[in-house]
Order: C-alpha cells, then sequence, then structure tokens
C-alpha cells in the first residue's frame, strides 16, 4: 500500500489576524487526521517570527538545508514535530 502524502508550500495569516490562533487552528486543521508519525516543515532562518511560532507549538528545529538556486532564501532551518502522543 502507498502512503498518501501531501505538502502545503506557504502557510501565512495576515499581520492583523495575528495571536488570535488562526494559524494555530490551520495547523490543526491540516495535521490532526494525518496518519504519519512526524511531519516535516521548512522555515527561512531570518522568518524569527515564524520560527518563534512553531516552537510555540512544540516544533524542534533539527537542522538547516541548502535552498535551492532561484528560491527565495540561500538556507532553510527544517523543523519536526511528532503527529500522535505515545501510546
Amino acid at each position: 500500500m502507498r502512503a498518501e502524502r501531501s505538502a502545503v508550500i506557504d502557510l501565512a495569516v495576515r499581520r492583523d489576524w495575528r495571536r488570535r490562533g488562526v494559524g494555530r487552528r490551520l495547523l490543526a486543521t491540516l495535521l490532526d487526521s494525518r496518519t504519519e508519525e512526524r511531519a516535516t516543515l521548512s522555515v527561512q532562518p531570518l522568518a524569527e517570527e515564524s520560527q518563534a511560532f512553531y516552537r510555540r507549538l512544540g516544533w524542534q528545529c533539527v537542522g538547516r538545508v541548502i535552498g535551492v538556486e532561484g528560491e527565495t532564501a540561500p538556507f532553510y532551518d527544517i523543523y519536526w514535530r511528532s503527529l500522535h502522543e505515545a501510546d
């Protein structure tokens, strides 16, 4: 059986809607029904506000990768989070 995969390329909340739980609810909606063990994401290193948001939600930075030529940033920080509590 082949595992179903999905990807979100960008996730953003308008500045005037931030700090109202919108981003948290968007991520919960996207991830709550997933059956995978974990989720990963990448964030530009200079996107400090985004990095702080993910850390508050329990994501852990596990490394950095080199970006592809023509992308927005030369590097991306990689975060992961377990999707399910241990049984």
